[in-house]
């Protein structure tokens, strides 16, 4: 489902790290309808990337797609020593 979240340039500058927790919502297709924050980074320009990088996600399972919609609650780490 997920892939790396491209870093920031501007938080590999200021030495940013930390791990966003999204709350994701998928519809029937395996589209994200809803993304959002359940527990921060502290830095904006983390939370952001993670957002941004959730709306291109995609679930393929078969049991999320016969409901309606199916939630899930996904970290992204953001870690200077990992990039």
């Amino acid at each position: 489902m997920k892939e790396a979240a491209p870093y920031p340039s501007q938080a590999i500058r200021l030495g940013h790290e930390g791990v966003v927790t999204l709350l994701l919502t998928f519809g029937r297709s395996g589209t994200p309808i809803d993304i959002q924050i359940d527990e921060s980074s502290g830095f904006r320009e983390l939370d952001k990337a993670a957002q941004d990088s959730a709306r291109s996600w995609r679930v393929t399972n078969a049991e999320c797609m016969s409901a309606k919609s199916a939630m899930v609650r996904v970290p992204v780490d953001f870690n200077l020593h990992k990039h």
